[in-house]
């Protein structure tokens, strides 16, 4: 932490100039052969937006596109000596800073390893990916052993040291209670929480409790209103397709627990201008519980 003000002011000042200046181009992010040695682009790299992002991942572009991409860097690295090895680098530049981290948190496997780049980043069956800010990193080297790991962190070492931009979580991820979650299970989904379209955006951690997983989750929505209408058009489907078991009381501005086909068992508060609730846990104490603890958090951080 900086002690003296004028040099805490300077660091800001420096920090904010430094995002303001950064472009996210192929000569800024993409390695040189004297740096990449022995890897050498095989051609000059290809961008996209999201008007012809199919071109290039026909069938994959829709989740990039959901969560707000405005440019892909594509390249392609070959060996020097040995030409028929290639490697894939693709870098996405997306809106904001969440919606990189979204497309990078549901694309994480939950078994992958921790790779320190960036915010955050993982190796996971020949595929390296990392986010930091709004940049979105996959490296994808010719294999799955040590000798493609390590090619593939030359590569990502280089473009995440020449993203010069600041690093900090989503203050979102500072809610979630920290007993019993899965390490690295948090999500942020763009668009239809529990499968449905009307809940809009919101973010999804496992929890295990007694050797058995479940998940918590928050939505937030732009005022109180938005929230009582997406929790009351929640009652209404569970209500419709499945069974509301009882109302809660005490949590919140309304609460209930039920069960349905594509919530399975579910516990849903509506708290502020958000809800909050567990889907697949069968101990109904312990998502009142959960629950209250994430809406504790979420309203003292004033989120």
């Amino acid at each position: 932490m900086l002690v003296w003000i004028g040099l805490g002011a300077m660091a800001a000042a420096t920090g904010c100039m430094e995002e303001t200046a950064f472009r996210c181009a192929p000569d800024v992010v993409l390695p040189k052969s004297v740096h990449s040695h022995p890897w050498i682009l095989l051609a000059e790299p290809n961008t996209y937006d999201a008007s012809n992002l199919h071109e290039y991942i026909n069938g994959g572009a829709r989740p990039y596109i959901e969560y707000g991409m405005t440019q892909l860097i594509h390249a392609v690295f070959t060996h020097k000596s040995s030409p028929d090895r290639r490697m894939t680098v693709d870098v996405y530049e997306m809106a904001s800073p969440l919606a990189a981290y979204g497309i990078y948190s549901i694309q994480r496997p939950d078994q992958a390893e921790d790779v320190n780049l960036g915010l955050s980043g993982f190796w996971s069956e020949g595929l390296l990916c990392f986010v930091k800010n709004r940049i979105f990193v996959s490296v994808e080297p010719p294999g799955e052993g040590p000798r493609d790991y390590a090619s593939a962190m030359l590569i990502a070492t280089y473009v995440a040291d020449h993203i010069h931009l600041s690093v900090s979580p989503p203050v979102m991820l500072s809610a979630l209670p920290d007993h019993d979650r899965v390490k690295r299970s948090e999500k942020y989904l763009a668009q239809n929480m529990l499968g449905h379209r009307f809940l809009g955006a919101g973010w999804l951690a496992s929890y295990r409790y007694r050797g058995v997983t479940h998940n918590l989750f928050v939505i937030p929505c732009k005022d109180s209103a938005e929230a009582m209408e997406r929790y009351e058009n929640l009652a209404s489907y569970v209500s419709e397709n499945g069974k509301i078991i009882r109302r809660v009381k005490g949590i919140g501005r309304a609460a209930l627990i039920g069960k349905g086909e594509s919530v399975g068992r579910l516990f849903v508060a509506c708290s502020g201008k958000f809800l909050a609730g567990t889907t697949d846990c069968f101990d109904d104490d312990r998502s009142v519980k959960l629950s209250r603890k994430l809406i504790e958090n979420v309203t003292r951080m004033g989120l």
